[in-house]
């Protein structure tokens, strides 16, 4: 059912003759492997789980989110209020450096917020910004922002997605990305190396004074990133002490790994979670989709409980779902249950719909998910669906996707690290005629327009749970559950949380050497 990155035997080999890695630990430096080679550190420009581990120690936000209380925390902003519908206030930390030892104020957070909502300004992740209007400097430490429309999600959105960067470093480069070259921030790391060959390095700031509960004082002193694309020379590289943690997607492999007395396995959860999308709408052609008890016999034929057990990586954190969002992300509400595990009720159902002979379906999918789609696969053809997988680079999948080619995918949804169900509504239903929306649900979209537009946060829930509720109710989306990152790493370094909002699972200013 399941293929391991690196064979059992060559694992067992290399712990046979892997030697004890301490190099990191004496001088206190931590190398962590990355698989995508980055020329810049500039998160506006190059989202992804990987620049996250990185860009979320150099560039704060004008909030942390908690999640032990649910609440932001003060971080660049001590306080804020919201003046009208459409405008927000906010109140600076004093004395805050950046860490070319410039002072942090509000033209900052004024250029920043301008720069990214600025509509000539081209960005891929252009949703991410383009709900803001503009924002205005009211003193040297407070600063507005101002709102296209009333928009709910306005702080938790803030809390994750949008860094601050200075005016005086960010403002004079042309090509933004070269500020990503020799990037300015404020937080608890900076970076003196950012080469595509090389790596990064990122070393304590020594300006960084307004850390609090999410985002500590670091206690490493150093952070190599090394560039190794293939995982199989990650794990290799592991288990031979070169570098001191790595991520792993396969459960067979991670519990291999983890019996090596000289590491660790560490699963580390955040928003990211585990699904089955359907072509509900007929873009693709596979009619049978189009039928809502076809997708209920889908549903039905899928073993989800033990998919979490037996194939997910992240052993007893992979967090059962019963809506397409986390129970941590506010708005994540619903009063009902997707279909449960009953291959008969499957069959009957695809009898029902004329349909007892199966049809043909096609998969598409990232390697991350390359586990779960060959369970699913099987649990499908036990019904009598022919489902074939189509494994494609991320470039690809949007090409397909927006072409409306797409008859199902079996991927990982992360909603940005927002805090917030917003970003799954707006992301798979954003209405008729755009990308990503396959299921054509006017009823779903307007509920999500409606919710975003409302600050009562107990008539947000309201309208988000009649959103989940109907997800629930057609199949649309067939939540599996989270897809927390496992981290295998030296046994003598501490990963205190269970829980990250960068999608690499590993908030570097938390962790230390034994």
């Amino acid at each position: 059912m399941m293929k391991t990155l690196i064979s059992s035997a060559g694992v067992l080999a290399l712990m046979a003759a892997a030697g004890t890695a301490e190099a990191g630990k004496k001088d206190n430096t931590l190398t962590v492997a990355l698989q995508e080679a980055f020329a810049h550190v500039n998160p506006i420009l190059a989202p992804g789980a990987e620049m996250q581990v990185i860009h979320r120690e150099i560039f704060d936000t004008l909030m942390t989110f908690d999640r032990d209380s649910g609440k932001l925390l003060p971080s660049l902003a001590v306080s804020w209020k919201r003046v009208d519908p459409k405008t927000w206030e906010f109140k600076l930390r004093k004395g805050v450096l950046w860490s070319d030892g410039e002072p942090f104020t509000a033209k900052d957070v004024a250029h920043t917020v301008n720069y990214a909502s600025d509509p000539k300004v081209k960005l891929r992740i252009k949703p991410r910004f383009s709900w803001v209007k503009n924002a205005e400097v009211i003193d040297d430490h407070t600063v507005r922002l101002i709102t296209k429309r009333p928009y709910a999600p306005t702080l938790r959105r803030l809390a994750v997605t949008w860094p601050m960067f200075p005016e005086h470093a960010h403002g004079p480069y042309k090509n933004k990305a070269d500020f990503g070259r020799k990037p300015v921030g404020t937080g608890p790391y900076r970076a003196v190396q950012v080469d595509k060959n090389k790596g990064i390095i990122l070393v304590r700031n020594e300006r960084y004074g307004h850390a609090n509960k999410v985002r500590p004082q670091p206690s490493i002193d150093r952070i190599v990133f090394r560039i190794i694309p293939d995982r199989q020379t990650q794990v290799a590289s592991l288990i031979v002490g070169e570098i001191d943690v790595t991520r792993v997607f396969s459960k067979d492999l991670a519990d291999q790994l983890a019996k090596n007395p000289k590491l660790r396995a560490t699963a580390v959860n955040s928003f990211r979670y585990h699904y089955m999308s359907l072509d509900a709408a007929d873009r693709s052609g596979v009619k049978a989709l189009s039928d809502i008890r076809v997708r209920r016999a889908i549903a039905h034929a899928i073993n989800i409980p033990q998919l979490r057990k037996e194939v997910l990586a992240g052993g007893d954190k992979v967090l059962p779902m019963s809506a397409p969002c986390l129970s941590d992300q506010f708005g994540c509400d619903v009063s009902s249950k997707p279909p449960a595990y009953d291959p008969a009720k499957a069959k009957a159902l695809l009898k029902e719909a004329g349909w007892e002979q199966g049809f043909d379906m096609k998969i598409t999918s990232l390697g991350e998910s390359v586990s779960a789609n060959e369970a699913i696969i099987g649990y499908l053809g036990h019904v009598g669906i022919r489902a074939t997988l189509q494994r494609v680079p991320i470039n690809a999948l949007r090409k397909l996707r927006a072409t409306g080619k797409i008859n199902s995918i079996v991927g990982i949804y992360g909603s940005g690290g927002i805090p917030d169900a917003d970003p799954v509504l707006s992301f798979f239903w954003a209405g008729k005629g755009k990308p990503r929306d396959y299921y054509y649900d006017d009823s779903i979209t307007k509920l999500g327009r409606q919710s975003r537009s409302i600050f009562d946060e107990t008539k947000r829930l309201a309208l988000t749970r009649q959103a989940f509720d109907r997800n629930n109710e057609q199949v649309y989306i067939i939540p599996f559950g989270s897809a927390p990152t496992v981290l295998i790493h030296s046994k003598d370094l501490n990963v205190p949380r269970d829980f990250s909002t960068n999608a690499y699972g590993l908030p570097l200013s938390t962790v230390s050497w034994k």
